[in-house]
């Protein structure tokens, strides 16, 4: 995807988050396009204190500014002195966390299997009228709630503003794990 922004993939930029990061994908912003119609996905290489920190995000290509000369190269001064450094950086490819829709499920140890193998049926990317007829259709939605104590296990489905139906523009999910134990709460 090409930008009519100042800024293109491979620029090390400010942005919506602290540090410097690094643009590595742009995409068409499908869904809520409240500032412009482009995302930059965004690898962080730096805090703002320039020390190393990895990790991936998104946001609007309105809030990616790039980096003086001055702090470019003290970036590429510390990937010369640190070449394993450099390695982890341009291989770091995830996770990029998403919007994510999600329900507790009560479920029987045993019963989780089995559902898990029906929601493998699901095709790769689907809308959320279709996930929620499908999971009446398998009996899973009378198991789907929104809080309780008892209930062991979530179950979670995932997008992003890039991924939408062409047609219509409604949101695409993905199934993220399936159903998968409920993390522990202190």
């Amino acid at each position: 995807m090409e930008s009519n922004h100042e800024v293109k993939i491979g620029d090390w930029v400010n942005c919506y988050y602290a540090g410097y990061w690094k643009i590595v994908d742009l995409k068409h912003n499908i869904t809520d396009n409240e500032f412009s119609d482009v995302l930059a996905i965004v690898k962080k290489g730096f805090t703002p204190n320039m020390k190393f920190n990895v990790s991936l995000k998104y946001c609007d290509i309105c809030w990616c500014k790039k980096i003086s000369e001055d702090e470019l190269r003290k970036i590429e001064e510390y990937f010369y002195e640190n070449p394993e450094t450099k390695r982890k950086f341009d291989t770091y490819d995830g996770p990029l966390y998403g919007i994510t829709k999600g329900w507790i499920v009560d479920l029987d140890d045993e019963e989780v299997g089995i559902y898990n193998e029906k929601l493998r049926s699901l095709p790769k990317y689907f809308s959320l009228h279709k996930f929620n007829r499908f999971v009446e259709e398998i009996g899973l939605r009378k198991h789907m709630l929104q809080s309780s104590k008892m209930a062991k296990y979530m179950l979670t489905i995932v997008t992003y503003p890039w991924l939408a139906d062409e047609n219509n523009h409604t949101p695409l999910y993905f199934l993220e794990k399936g159903i998968y134990a409920k993390p522990e709460t202190k």
